[in-house]
């Protein structure tokens, strides 16, 4: 059902991209993800970075000589790992993995080859599971999923693109909005809980190749 509706969203999304852009292309790339918060001990984060990519179309339209808009649309998988802590028998490295298919709209100014962009998206999520790195396998656990709602996530994204004939290559940095933490009860030394709160938005640095596919 969570892919059938991923397809929908697709091909109701890529109808008014290739109806108003002037150009489209296609991108693949890596990114550098985090999930920020101060929920670890002593305040410290409790999560670590982690590779994970990222692949979608995107589109430009024009407005003024040199500027425009340039929606896109992507799959992006987000999340970090665990930090291991020999103290709590956290040894296994294991992985938070979020997958979104994602709507970025961008505005875009060039000034030669370069093009800055701003913008922000708005992401739905097609799936979300644990890895256990160290063993090779899924974590299935109620718990566990209880404390993530990973349903929609909302960001800022900022970049620079160098184009040199048809490819594209671009840096960016996106900023989550959103908590993907939920329910997470902090205790005192007496094991006394002493607040309920979530966090964990995600961040990601993204690097990416990109091809013009066609223009007009």
């Amino acid at each position: 059902m969570k892919m059938l509706t991923a397809k929908m969203t697709l091909l109701a999304l890529l109808f008014p991209l290739a109806l108003f852009s002037q150009s489209i292309g296609l991108k693949l790339g890596g990114n550098v993800s985090i999930m920020a918060n101060n929920l670890g001990p002593e305040g410290g984060s409790m999560f670590a970075e982690k590779t994970n990519w990222h692949a979608g179309l995107w589109g430009k339209i024009p407005i003024g000589s040199n500027w425009g808009i340039q929606p896109e649309l992507q799959y992006i998988r987000k999340g970090a790992k665990n930090v291991p802590d020999d103290t709590q028998n956290l040894v296994n490295e294991v992985h938070f993995n979020f997958d979104y298919v994602e709507l970025p709209f961008l505005a875009y100014v060039e000034t030669g080859p370069l093009s800055f962009q701003l913008g922000a998206a708005v992401g739905t999520a097609i799936d979300h599971h644990f890895y256990d790195k160290t063993n090779d396998e899924k974590i299935a656990s109620e718990l566990l999923q209880e404390i993530w709602d990973p349903a929609f996530d909302f960001s800022l994204l900022g970049g620079v693109a160098l184009e040199w004939n048809k490819f594209r290559f671009a840096l960016r940095y996106q900023y989550g909005l959103v908590a993907t933490l939920k329910n997470i009860r902090l205790t005192d030394a007496n094991g006394e809980i002493t607040d309920a709160q979530g966090g964990a938005q995600h961040r990601n640095l993204l690097v990416s190749v990109g091809y013009t596919l066609w223009e007009k």
